[in-house]
């Protein structure tokens, strides 16, 4: 069984981009299927997450996902910061796993 069969959710990619001039703002470069799961408490401190809710994605391979890119969950709204990416190779299992620091304005 493949890593896609565990993807429940459908998030937004968003990065920062030049709307012109010297402004910028965030837009939604990407559309994906994914999975988020919470980080325990250890694994989310040595991120350097203390004071916001860590949490961990899993994208396929080929997703276009960056550090500093904002993810944002389509049915809840909630809005994560990418922290880190890693490329997972278990043969038929190849994703990305990206760890996410919860959003808060």
């Amino acid at each position: 069984m493949g890593v896609r069969n565990f993807f429940n959710k459908i998030v937004y990619v968003q990065r920062m981009r030049d709307v012109g001039g010297y402004i910028t703002s965030y837009s939604t470069t990407a559309t994906a299927d994914a999975s988020i799961q919470k980080l325990d408490s250890e694994h989310a401190q040595s991120l350097g997450i203390t004071d916001a809710r860590g949490w961990c994605a899993y994208f396929e391979e080929d997703e276009d996902v960056k550090i500093g890119d904002y993810i944002v969950d389509k049915d809840t709204g909630t809005k994560y910061l990418v922290k880190e990416i890693t490329k997972v190779d278990w043969g038929i299992n190849t994703h990305l796993e990206v760890m996410l620091e919860e959003y808060s304005d």
